[in-house]
């Protein structure tokens, strides 16, 4: 917001502003049990500290780190007219300790309920009604759940579809982590998200980070107050980093939230003294060669209604000589020869 012709920073019941700007911020009912956990501004942590969240689990925790901190810093894009879209689908078997890392990093808050939603649980209208007030954090919808009977499958399904034509809508809209045990969904759903697959968690960064629960807030805070310092600044250099993505690049929209990650790494290289941007980039290359197989895959299942329909003919006598050369030649003779043989 701009007050008194300054620039101030409202996220929950966090506010940062100049000291020589006296305005009050009277926050609105519906945004005070946004708090934020607590912490001594001058707490120091050990150098290395935020090393935990990086190694917490490879290729992933890096990942949740930056998307935690652009979901704190994303007024700034707002206000240099960008809508940074990013919804990652982390997934991974059960016990892997997937909830644990989205509490360990994603929870600036300290009462994590009214940024958590349930896939099972909650309806479409209670999760989009908590998202309003959601802006400037990430919001946690927990354990979607592919097995179940066709009913609730799909209720799951509208619902993730609800979330993202709302994130990409509207620009004030918090980044969103949604937790699985397995991938599933249209393909539509599943290209407008960054899968994230959680193998090994390792437990010595967990506990370190539990034991400072505090500090991702802190480091959330110091982000913006860095930032806020120097506002005109950081809006160009946002403004730069969007102008130099090259646009002929043929990416994904879920390589484009990578994208968006990394210029969030460059800001806190530039204004944090600390460049995590190589790290970044390759956990996101390990993780998007995963994702383009699963995608590739995906693609190749939604011929199935063909090849069934070929194995009925098959089944019913016709020769597969006969079925190629007469009829779609060209559809049927390079899916035959490229996946069944």
């Amino acid at each position: 917001y701009t007050l008194n012709d300054e620039k101030v920073y409202v996220v929950g019941t966090r506010v940062i502003k100049s000291e020589k700007n006296k305005c009050i911020i009277e926050l609105a009912e519906n945004i005070k049990g946004y708090v934020w956990k607590t912490f001594k501004k001058n707490t120091i942590y050990s150098d290395g500290f935020e090393q935990n969240y990086i190694q917490a689990e490879a290729d992933t925790s890096i990942v949740l780190f930056f998307a935690t901190l652009l979901g704190a810093i994303k007024p700034f894009f707002t206000a240099a007219g960008y809508n940074p879209v990013v919804c990652i689908m982390l997934y991974g078997k059960s016990g892997v300790g997937k909830t644990r890392l989205v509490k360990s990093i994603c929870c600036l808050t300290n009462d994590k309920s009214m940024l958590w939603g349930s896939m099972l649980n909650d309806t479409k209208r209670d999760v989009l009604s908590s998202m309003v007030n959601a802006f400037g954090f990430v919001y946690v919808l927990d354990d979607f759940h592919p097995t179940v009977e066709k009913y609730t499958y799909n209720r799951q399904i509208s619902l993730i579809n609800a979330v993202l034509r709302r994130m990409e809508q509207v620009g004030k809209s918090p980044v969103v982590v949604m937790t699985a045990e397995q991938l599933d969904g249209e393909y539509s759903a599943q290209d407008r998200m960054l899968q994230l697959h959680v193998k090994n968690v390792n437990s010595t960064a967990i506990n370190n980070i539990e034991s400072g629960t505090s500090y991702m807030a802190k480091l959330a805070y110091d982000f913006v107050s860095v930032l806020m310092e120097s506002y005109d600044d950081v809006i160009q250099d946002i403004d730069v980093a969007y102008s130099s993505l090259d646009e002929t690049a043929n990416r994904t929209r879920a390589e484009c939230q990578g994208e968006e990650l990394k210029i969030v790494a460059q800001l806190y290289g530039k204004y944090m003294g600390k460049d995590y941007t190589i790290q970044l980039k390759k956990a996101l290359e390990n993780q998007m060669q995963t994702q383009k197989k699963h995608m590739d895959r995906i693609k190749m299942l939604d011929h199935e209604q063909d090849y069934i329909l070929l194995f009925q003919k098959i089944i019913d006598g016709k020769g597969i000589y006969d079925i190629c050369t007469q009829e779609n030649e060209s559809k049927y003779r390079v899916k035959y020869n490229q996946y069944y043989m």
